[in-house]
């Protein structure tokens, strides 16, 4: 598997992860969903961190923009991961606001 490929499984494993939380039968099952998301996620941002963006700053017209506002948005995932992280087992979000977390929403 290429790196493209990986990035894309990533992508559809996080997607399956989304629909997995609010289909898990406990709390228990719910955060392990949300420690796979977290791993997962991790990974997926460093791997493109190390191996596509440097590549991508160079050859795409404007790379260094592009990858610096990427770059800004992956800090704001990390940011939510870490909340996510620190979330203890017996803290109950539901599905929209750990969408909104990931997506940098406001909680409400």
């Amino acid at each position: 598997m290429d790196a493209i490929e990986l990035l894309e499984h990533d992508h559809r494993m996080v997607e399956q992860l989304f629909r997995d939380y609010p289909a898990a039968a406990s709390d228990t099952q719910r955060r392990g969903v949300v420690e796979v998301l977290i791993r997962e996620l991790s990974e997926h941002a460093a791997l493109e961190e190390l191996m596509v963006y440097p590549l991508a700053r160079k050859v795409l017209p404007d790379g260094d923009r592009l990858i610096d506002r990427h770059l800004a948005e992956h800090g704001g995932v990390k940011r939510s991961l870490l909340a996510l992280d620190r979330l203890g087992r017996d803290d109950h979000d539901d599905t929209d606001r750990l969408r909104d977390r990931l997506q940098g929403r406001p909680k409400t």
